[in-house]
């Protein structure tokens, strides 16, 4: 049984492999390099996921940012436009560009008309948790190596 279901699973991907196009692979690699920029920008975000891969850095709120996040934006918007006709391409990537196209959009109109970043002083607020326990974690792992420098002299005065 579970090697019919193993041949089943392999089948299946290589038919999706089989029916991919060159579209398909554009798309990939826009969507892939947007959700990196993305998580790459937006840090704490990132940590959320369970990506930690940027754990050591904080989102910068600074003006050249935010317009550095708006420009790759419109560029992201941009190369969406070869996929207007959706159909182009093939099984999931038809819904994702359309989930994609939106959350761009979204996040042009956050950059453009609302600017939460220079009136809202709630937007700041997620930096915090995040910095706390960054900093958290550096005072025990401080305390951790104390006491282990502590706790080995006193093992060696008593022997």
């Amino acid at each position: 049984m579970k090697i019919a279901i193993g041949a089943a699973c392999v089948l299946s991907l290589s038919i999706f492999t089989v029916l991919a196009n060159p579209q398909d692979d554009e798309f990939e690699k826009i969507a892939k390099d947007y959700c990196e920029n993305y998580l790459a920008s937006h840090p704490e975000f990132s940590t959320e996921l369970g990506d930690h891969r940027f754990d050591g850095a904080l989102t910068d709120y600074s003006v050249e940012s935010r317009a550095r996040a708006l420009a790759n934006a419109k560029q992201v918007r941009d190369a969406l436009k070869k996929f207007d006709d959706y159909k182009q391409l093939t099984g999931a990537n038809q819904v994702d560009v359309r989930i994609l196209r939106d959350n761009v959009d979204y996040e042009i109109f956050r950059l453009e008309e609302l600017k939460d970043a220079e009136w809202n002083p709630l937007v700041y607020n997620q930096v915090w948790p995040t910095a706390f326990i960054f900093w958290s974690r550096a005072i025990s792992i401080q305390r951790k190596n104390a006491f282990r420098i502590s706790a080995s002299g006193w093992t060696e005065s008593r022997m």
